[in-house]
C-alpha cells in the first residue's frame, strides 16, 4: 500500500499536539491539588501574596477563590487551541499532498469548483480516478474545519453554516463513526461546540489523525510506485 512522503510528517506534528495537551492535563492534575491543598486564611490575598516567589504570580494576579476559576477557563482555552492546531495541521496537508501529486504526476487539477478545503480534495480524488471515496471521512474534515472555526472566531453561538451542516450531518457522523471506532465524550449533534469535554478533546484528536491517515491512502493509491 502506498503512502506519501508527507504522512509521517504531518502524523507527527499531530503527535506533538496530542502530547502537548497530555502534559497540560498531568501537570493540571497534579497543580489542581496543591490548590485545592492550600490552607489560605484570607481568601482575598492575591497570588503575589500565596506565591511570593513564583515569578509569574504577579501576571495572573487574582484572588485565592478565583484560581479554580481560572483553572477551568484554562482547561477549555488549551482544549480549543489543541482542536484549532491539529486541525490546521490537517488542513495544511491537504494542500500540501494536493500540490505534492500535482508536482510529481502528469495531472491536472479538478477544475469543478470548491467552497472548502476538504471539498477540493473529494473533487480532486474524483477526479484522478478514485470512486470509493468515503464521504464520512470528508463530512468529519468538514465538521471539525467548522469547529476550529467557531472557536477561533470566539462567536457566540453557531453560525448559520455550520447549524446547517450539524442538522444534516450529525446524526450519519455519529451512527458512521460510532460504528468504526470509539467516540468518547463526542455527539456530532451536540451545539455546545466551544467547549470540551476531556475525553472528547482526544476523541476530536484522535479523528484527526484517521482522517489524515485515510486521505493518504487515498492520495497514495494513485501513485504507481512509493513515494
Amino acid at each position: 500500500m502506498n503512502k506519501t512522503n508527507l504522512k509521517s510528517n504531518y502524523l507527527r506534528k499531530l503527535a506533538s499536539v496530542n502530547d502537548q495537551l497530555c502534559y497540560f492535563h498531568f501537570a493540571d492534575e497534579e497543580v489542581g491539588k496543591l490548590i485545592e491543598e492550600l490552607q489560605v486564611g484570607d481568601k482575598s490575598k492575591t497570588t503575589t501574596e500565596i506565591f511570593p516567589t513564583n515569578e509569574f504570580s504577579k501576571r495572573i494576579r487574582v484572588k485565592f477563590d478565583e484560581l479554580l476559576q481560572f483553572r477551568d477557563s484554562s482547561k477549555a482555552t488549551t482544549a480549543g487551541m489543541s482542536v484549532s492546531f491539529g486541525t490546521e495541521h490537517l488542513l495544511y496537508y491537504l494542500e500540501d499532498v494536493i500540490y505534492l501529486k500535482l508536482k510529481i504526476s502528469p495531472v491536472s487539477e479538478s477544475s469543478k469548483k470548491y467552497s472548502s478545503p476538504e471539498e477540493r480534495m473529494l473533487n480532486n480524488l474524483t477526479h484522478w480516478g478514485i470512486t470509493n471515496v468515503d464521504t464520512g471521512i470528508i463530512k468529519a474534515i468538514k465538521y471539525l474545519r467548522l469547529r476550529r472555526n467557531h472557536i477561533i472566531h470566539a462567536n457566540s453561538k453557531i453560525n448559520e453554516k455550520f447549524e446547517r451542516f450539524l442538522k444534516k450531518e450529525s446524526y450519519h457522523l455519529n451512527k458512521y463513526w460510532s460504528a468504526r471506532t470509539s467516540i468518547d465524550g463526542l455527539d456530532f449533534s451536540d451545539r455546545n461546540v466551544g467547549k470540551f469535554t476531556v475525553n472528547e478533546v482526544y476523541t476530536c484528536m484522535k479523528l484527526l489523525r484517521v482522517c489524515l491517515e485515510e486521505i493518504d491512502i487515498l492520495v497514495g493509491s494513485t501513485f504507481k510506485n512509493k513515494i
